[in-house]
């Protein structure tokens, strides 16, 4: 035999945080779980505490409802990129974690890109950033980079200075 899963609201819990994740991979960064209903349902004969404790599908079954909000879809345009690829600019964009989108959000997106850049050695990288909207639920996040050359240090030199009282 094998195990049958219990219901947990802990595993709920992390299931919808996973909804909402992949939904953000999306580009639904302000998907939301509105509502969720959880049923419990018992066969006839069994203790209502069973409930509390997980039910498990010989005793009865849970059913779960969620009421998802996708809310608008944004698209994420990158031109001037040469050196970087978007799939590292997504791990840097602060809305993909956060799911909160306005112009100061997007102002810090370009910011973060700079700083991407600048860990690369694109020190003085500039990277602006626009949104346009299509409709209001159809949305893109247009980044322009300008990367500039990219720096190298050659060589550090450390230089030992002489302490106060001739030592």
């Amino acid at each position: 035999g094998f195990d049958i899963p219990t219901y947990k609201r802990e595993a709920l819990k992390k299931c919808q945080e996973q909804f909402i994740k992949e939904y953000r991979k999306l580009g639904y960064y302000q998907a939301r779980i509105l509502n969720k209903v959880t049923k419990f349902h018992q066969p006839r004969g069994t203790s209502p505490n069973s409930a509390a404790t997980g039910l498990r599908p010989d005793e009865g079954c849970v059913a779960v409802l969620l009421d998802i909000s996708e809310g608008p879809r944004w698209k994420l345009s990158y031109k001037g990129n040469r050196a970087l690829a978007p799939n590292d600019f997504s791990k840097v964009l602060p809305f993909v974690e956060t799911g909160y989108i306005d112009e100061e959000a997007i102002r810090r997106a370009a910011q973060a890109l700079e700083r991407l850049y600048a860990t690369r050695g694109y020190t003085f990288a500039k990277v602006s950033a626009k949104e346009r909207r299509k409709d209001r639920l159809d949305r893109t996040i247009e980044f322009t980079i300008e990367e500039g050359k990219q720096l190298e240090i050659r060589s550090i030199r450390f230089h030992r200075s002489q302490a106060k009282g001739g030592r």
